[in-house]
Order: C-alpha cells, then structure tokens, then sequence
C-alpha cells in the first residue's frame, strides 16, 4: 500500500511531479550543495538533468529524504570533483500514483480556475500550480494541446472557469496577451481574484476595481502562499461566478498580434454613443504609456437623402455643404460624421477626434480602461444614419 501524503512532503511531491510532466527535469536528476553546509542551511544547485534551472527549484532537502524513505525516489548522495556533496535523484513510478491517492476525489475540486500570468513569472505560476493542483482544475496556456487553435481555446476556458486569476506583475500588466484575457473575463462577468507576485509600479483602476490586490511577499514560504492563494479563490468564488445571460459589451477579445494589439472592426453610423455606449467598446484595455495608432476607411450616410461623410467628418453629397457643429454628441473640435474616442467613463471633455488617422502615446498621468469608438452626430439624431466606418486599431507597449 502506498503512503498517504500530507505537508510539504506531498508538496515535494507535486514539484517533482509536476517538473517531470512538463520536461523541467528528467527522471534522473542531480544536484549539488551550494554552501557545503549543515543539511538544515544547504543552498541546493540543479546539476545534470535539470532542463529548466530557471523554472525549477529543488525542494528541500528533508522533504526529498522523507520521499526517498518512502520509497517514492531513490536519493543517493556523492562528491563532486571539487569535493562538494552531491545527489543523485531518480524519480520512481509509484510517486505519480502516491500523489493520486492523496488527492481528493474529483468531486470535491472546489471549481475550474483560468490564471492569466507573465511567462517572466513562470517559476511562481509553478509552484501555484504545483500546490493548488489538488484542491482546484487550474487552467493556464501551459495546456494548450498542439495544432490547436489557441486563441479560441483561451476563451473557450475563461468562459467555462468559476474564477479568473490574474496574476499581476509589471510584466503581466504590460502583456497585452494577458489584458485581452482580463477584458474576455470582466466581459462576461466571471469572478475575478488578483494577486501581485511581484512589486508592481501602479494597479490600473480597472483591473483593481473594487477588488483587493493581494501582494505576496518574497519571504513568504511557499505553504503560507498557497494557504493565502486558496482563501482569495475561495472568497472569489464564493462571490459567485457572476456570469451574464449577456455580455456586457459584444465584442469578444480577438486574438493579439505578437507585443501588439491590431484589430480590424466596424464602427456603425446608427449607433449612439449615450444611449448604447456598450456596443462601441472594442474590449481594449488601454493603461498609462500604451501607444495607440488608428487607421479608418470608409464613409457612412449622414441623412435619408445619401449625405456623407469621411472619418474626418468632411459631409459631402447633395449640395457639397457641411453640416453646422452646434449640439454634437462630442462638443470638441470634431465634425459631425467625424470618428471620435474615449477612455473609460464617457465624459465629451475628455473625448478626442480620431478623424482617419490618429497617433497617441497615451500619458503617464492618464487613467485606463477600455477604448470606445464613435460617430459624432447631434444628440438624439442616429436614427438616419447608415453604413459603418472599418477601423484598424494597434496598442502597443515601447517593450
């Protein structure tokens, strides 16, 4: 019969295990000690069979004994050529099935997690995975099978999770792969947890909201992390999944171009920018330092009688007049029939003309959230429009 595990040896465990599926390690591995000192302050070095130093991270020591007097590895220490102690590890069978037997039925999983993260925090995403694995299905793009389509698996899993963490650094904040997947999770209305693993310079308003960012300090050993990472899921869920009969906006995240965002879209003429503000957001999140570049074609029809007008709200057509600007949606500088924007809370100050080219750093001391495209028109006055302009958007960050 097989032990039981419990503690930080079924956490050792789950590390190995969990290295070994993934190609971090071989079966057979080696380390050595870094400090030649007491086995209670060895400083343990990956050595041969270790295929991702950056990613693993031996467990400790008297966890590692404790397996191999279970009989779930073999451990055999030597000497290298300097004269430093060293250990072989070969990793046997029986310590996959040891891991299945201490894991809680099925059944009991307390729900689906989808974890949005930076692949510059792989290691942390590891050992959330490697400990947290037993008590809730954690999802991440690690397990994305080949020849799939990878971006509709993405939001395949967001839409099917009880509760999306988003593991927050200033790299992942930056990651526009990593937003789109935020924006897919706040669309539909999913229970969102967040939590820092690193310092971060500034949580964006919208991605804290009204949520408490969770930090996690460097000290922290890794049994209080995923007691504290487990009590968040379970408050987060708890929430409820929140899910939406609709959406709140249509425009699922499309799929990201390599470090930029680049989508193509239309913008219709008929649609009122106070009145469906939901059906203009194009699901991207824009923060402090993004940059925007926008590029539009097309004409939409102004009035019943075939008026029309480019994205810089030059109306042509019967007569070849321009409209008058007095009581527009947006009282700025922009035409009627001109393609305008915002950020965030529509407010017309803050509102700009985007016309058919428009290039922005966005600044430092700006807020974010989610970028809405419009026509402007009179107040009250979309029901005669027709037509759509096609917009290509890019954001991008100077990395």
């Amino acid at each position: 019969m097989l032990p039981v595990l419990e503690g930080s040896v079924l956490d050792a465990a789950r590390v190995l295990n969990y290295a070994l599926e993934n190609g971090l390690i071989d079966r057979y591995f080696e380390f050595v000690d870094g400090t030649a000192g007491s086995d209670s302050t060895l400083t343990l070095l990956p050595g041969m069979g270790v295929n991702n130093d950056q990613e693993f991270e031996v467990p400790a020591y008297a966890d590692l004994r404790l397996l191999s007097d279970l009989g779930l590895i073999e451990l055999e220490e030597t000497l290298t050529g300097r004269g430093n102690r060293k250990w072989q590890v070969l990793i046997r069978p029986n310590l996959q099935t040891a891991l299945s037997e201490s894991r809680d039925d099925e059944a009991q999983v307390r729900g689906k997690v989808f974890l949005s993260h930076s692949h510059q925090d792989r290691r942390f995403v590891n050992q959330i995975v490697s400990g947290l694995n037993s008590e809730y299905e954690i999802w991440y793009d690690k397990n994305i099978p080949g020849g799939a389509d990878w971006w509709e698996d993405i939001l395949e899993h967001i839409a099917s999770c009880d509760v999306f963490f988003y593991l927050l650094s200033n790299d992942s904040i930056d990651s526009i792969y990593c937003r789109a997947e935020f924006a897919e999770a706040l669309r539909l209305g999913k229970s969102i947890a967040t939590i820092a693993c690193r310092p971060i310079r500034n949580t964006p308003r919208t991605i804290a909201g009204r949520r408490q960012v969770t930090n996690i300090p460097d000290d922290w050993e890794i049994e209080r992390m995923e007691q504290e990472i487990l009590l968040i899921l379970d408050a987060a869920q708890q929430r409820g999944s929140g899910d939406f009969e609709q959406a709140l906006w249509p425009q699922k995240a499309l799929e990201p171009d390599s470090n930029a965002y680049v989508l193509t879209f239309q913008v219709a003429a008929n649609t009122d920018p106070v009145q469906s503000a939901a059906e203009l957001n194009t699901g991207v999140l824009i923060i402090p330092g993004d940059k925007i570049s926008i590029s539009v074609t097309g004409r939409i029809v102004y009035d019943e009688i075939g008026t029309w007008a480019d994205a810089s709200g030059r109306i042509q057509g019967a007569g070849e007049w321009e409209h008058p600007e007095a009581y527009k949606t947006h009282e700025g500088d922009g035409l009627i029939g001109a393609l305008f924007g915002w950020i965030g809370d529509y407010q017309p100050r803050s509102a700009f003309r985007v016309g058919a080219n428009f290039e922005w750093k966005v600044p430092e001391h700006s807020l974010d959230g989610f970028l809405f495209l419009a026509v402007n028109d009179a107040k009250g006055s979309y029901g005669d429009n027709s037509g759509s302009f096609t917009v290509e958007l890019k954001v991008f960050r100077n990395s």
